[in-house]
């Protein structure tokens, strides 16, 4: 990432986005002020949004600890609730582990 930086001479900002979000969920908010860059990651979680890193059974890990980047309900105004023509293929896809745990924090009401 620093080459690029040198040849373009410009910082190298990553960000964490879904089409679903409608936006970055996490990055760092250059309109606010550049916080310091720590190349591949994006920094921190945008307003709205609070993210869980879990482990496999679904609870939070430490700081600094590997896991699984989660969503936690609810999602702020302008991101996707369903798909398309496809409410249940939405929680199949996006809420599965929220169900196979059984986590009340998780449930959205289907359409």
């Amino acid at each position: 990432m620093r080459w690029r930086e040198e040849v373009l001479g410009v910082p190298v900002i990553d960000h964490w986005w879904q089409t679903e979000t409608g936006w970055s969920f996490a990055a760092n908010p250059l309109g606010l002020g550049i916080l310091p860059v720590k190349h591949g990651s994006p920094t921190v979680p945008m307003p709205g949004y609070d993210l869980k890193i879990l482990d496999a059974e679904g609870g939070e890990v430490a700081a600094g600890e590997m896991g699984e980047i989660a969503l936690k309900l609810p999602l702020p105004p302008g991101a996707a609730v369903t798909l398309w023509n496809a409410n249940d293929r939405f929680h199949e896809s996006y809420l599965s582990l929220c169900r196979l745990l059984q986590h009340d924090r998780c449930r959205i009401p289907r359409r």
